[in-house]
Parts: C-alpha cells; sequence; structure tokens
C-alpha cells in the first residue's frame, strides 16, 4: 500500500487487518495463562474433587478470581497497546501501511472490546466446562462464573476507567511500562495525598475531626461527622466526573498526540 492510497483518509479495512495482526500478536500470552489455569484446576478437580475458582466463586461472590485474571491480563496487555513503536521494533510500527488514526483504534478496539468481551466468554466457558466435569465425577458442581450481575459490571467500568492510563504509560515506557506506569500512579497519589490531607483540615479548622470516613474502590462513605456527611455526595460526584471522564479521557488523548508525535519525529529523521 502506498502514501496516494493513504491519502485517501480513513479506512475501516485497514484498520479491521491491523486489529486481527494486534489479536494475533497479543493472544498467546493470555492463550498460556487461560491454558494453565484450566489445567491446575482439572488437576484438583482430579485430586480433590472440586474446582478452586468455581468454589472460590460461591464463598467470595460473583466475580471472584475469575474476573480479578480478567482484569489483571487486561491491565498488562494495556501496557503493551504501544510496545510497537519503541525500540527496534518502531520502523516497523512506523512503516505500516496505516494512518496513526487507524493504528490508535485499533488498539482502543482490541482493548475495549475484543478482550473484554472474549476474555469474559472465555472464562465463563472455562468455568462451565469445569462445573460439568465436577458434576459428571459426582459432585457439587458449585458455582458458574459469569459477568452478567452488578459485580462484573464494576469490574469492566473498573478496567475501562484505569487501562486508559496504562495505555498512556505505553506510549512513553520503552521497557517495563507496566511496572513504571504504577510507579508513577502510585507517586501522583503520595504527592496529592501530601496535599489534600492539609488542606482538607485546614478547611474544617481543627487538628482532631470526630467521625470517620473512607475511600474504598471509588466510593466515599462517611460517619459520625454531620459536616463529613454533608460532603459525602459532592466528593462521590467529583470522583466519579475524575475516575470515568477526566482521568481517562485525558489519559487516551495523551496516548494519541504520544503516538503521533513519535511518528511525526521519526519520519522526519
Amino acid at each position: 500500500m502506498n502514501a496516494q492510497e493513504l491519502d485517501k483518509g480513513f479506512s475501516l479495512t485497514r484498520t479491521f487487518y491491523l486489529l486481527k495482526n494486534k489479536v494475533l500478536e497479543e493472544l498467546p500470552v493470555p492463550l498460556i495463562a487461560a491454558g494453565v489455569v484450566f489445567g491446575l484446576n482439572l488437576v484438583f478437580l482430579l485430586l480433590g474433587g472440586e474446582v478452586p475458582l468455581n468454589t472460590r466463586g460461591a464463598s467470595m461472590g460473583p466475580v471472584a478470581l475469575w474476573g480479578l485474571g480478567i482484569l489483571l491480563l487486561g491491565f498488562y496487555l494495556a501496557s503493551r497497546a504501544f510496545k510497537g513503536m519503541h525500540g527496534r521494533t518502531g520502523t516497523e510500527w512506523l512503516l505500516l501501511p496505516a494512518t496513526i488514526a487507524e493504528k490508535y483504534l485499533a488498539a482502543l478496539v482490541w482493548l475495549f472490546v475484543v478482550w473484554p468481551v472474549a476474555s469474559a466468554l472465555g472464562a465463563m466457558a472455562s468455568s462451565a466446562a469445569l462445573a460439568g466435569l465436577q458434576f459428571l465425577g459426582g459432585e457439587d458442581p458449585g458455582s458458574i462464573w459469569h459477568p452478567f450481575n452488578r459485580a462484573g459490571f464494576d469490574l469492566l467500568l473498573g478496567y475501562w476507567s484505569l487501562a486508559p492510563v496504562l495505555i498512556a504509560g505505553s506510549s512513553v515506557f520503552r521497557k517495563n511500562a507496566l511496572a513504571k506506569t504504577l510507579g508513577v500512579v502510585t507517586a501522583v497519589v503520595v504527592v496529592l495525598m501530601l496535599i489534600m490531607v492539609p488542606l482538607f483540615m485546614s478547611i474544617f479548622g481543627e487538628r482532631d475531626i470526630d467521625g470517620s470516613f473512607s475511600y474504598n474502590n471509588g466510593v466515599f462513605l462517611a460517619a459520625g461527622n454531620e459536616r463529613l456527611e454533608s460532603l459525602q455526595g459532592v466528593v462521590q460526584a467529583i470522583s466519579n466526573v475524575w475516575r470515568f471522564a477526566i482521568l481517562p479521557g485525558f489519559a487516551l488523548a495523551f496516548a494519541y498526540f504520544r503516538a503521533a508525535e513519535k511518528e511525526a519525529s521519526d519520519e522526519v529523521q
């Protein structure tokens, strides 16, 4: 495909082929991880008569470790979104017969559509298969994992809100993007805490505040203090806007312009 063809503008066909190549490139790691998880549960089933993940699903809630595995693997894959534009593979990435918008969209469709749907279906099928084998062995099949509930929806929202940060990190860091991005995020959180805690204390004008408050999994709760309780709705609204709009939006925009800058600078060289 030559430059004249690329000048015709955005192409869904090129984007589809980029997406297909992306899936084929990234699929081995999830498949290996899925095989290991399925194999270990099968060994436990043969030796002990139960499937650990399905059993834990019954006692820990509907998401349990199946959902956690999908989430963690998704974060790992997000940290590799723009791995190809760095290092020795950078030239190959630059010479791909596609525009930066097509490369960017292919990566996003893979991470935000294909991966969540395919991994959820795969985990559900694996959980059901193991439960079926357990039932055929005369044992209680336990709980079959599925994402069609509030916990699964919350898991998806958490992934969609945090994965963009790792995508942005992958556009900056050449190696170990996951660890480096998490390190930067941790440092930013610590700095914000050092700023916000004194500010919070100065607003209340007292060194000791009665009552308690917590912020867990994006939910702000306050008790035992009327002023804290009156702020609960405002703090929760600000948190939701930050988590689900400002932070992921900024991260995705940053990743796009960083990739575009990389492509432009390499073309000049």
